[in-house]
């Protein structure tokens, strides 16, 4: 997601280009990005929501979306951005900030949750994760996640499945 943020975002239609990608809109019942909000130009206060299903693809550098004027879901409407939520236990202890997320690109899916852990439970100062089967529940400024996913974080490394799947390639 915050390699995303950095993305110009362009209509298909007419190559009109919308500046700075301010936030991902999820639900988070469903860990389903449903769009994301843009600003029109680079010194206008007015934003664009963009829903995921108008987006065509993403590319190094940018993202294609079709349609200008599409029609807001409910489902959008009741998006909220995941930024910096604490992650809790269903333990009810706080172990740390919600810092990233996976997205399956074709699909708009979150594939796993990124937060800081510092000194909690054994983890070390790094990047953790866990699967969104494992949230209990989640809001503007909290997500519960079960303990025993939590224990069981595993360290996150940028690009680890690809360079396991190289291997895996390279083997066969």
């Amino acid at each position: 997601q915050s390699q995303l943020n950095q993305h110009i975002v362009i209509y298909l239609d007419t190559t009109e280009e919308l500046v700075n990608l301010s936030q991902f809109l999820v639900d988070v019942k469903h860990h389903q990005v449903e769009g994301f909000v843009c600003k029109r130009r680079l010194l206008s206060f007015e934003s664009l929501p963009v829903m995921w299903v108008q987006v065509e693809s993403v590319g190094q550098d940018g993202i294609l979306v079709r349609g200008s004027r599409a029609v807001i879901s409910d489902r959008l409407d009741a998006a909220i951005a995941l930024d910096q939520q604490t992650i809790w236990s269903d333990t009810v202890n706080e172990v740390g900030k919600l810092v990233d997320y996976c997205i399956d690109l074709s699909t708009g899916a979150i594939t796993q949750y990124l937060f800081t852990a510092p000194g909690w439970q054994g983890l070390t100062d790094g990047l953790y994760t866990f699967a969104p089967t494992a949230v209990v529940s989640a809001g503007k400024k909290r997500i519960m996640v079960h303990q025993t996913a939590l224990t069981q974080a595993e360290q996150f490394v940028p690009g680890g499945q690809e360079r396991v799947q190289q291997a895996w390639q390279q083997d066969v």
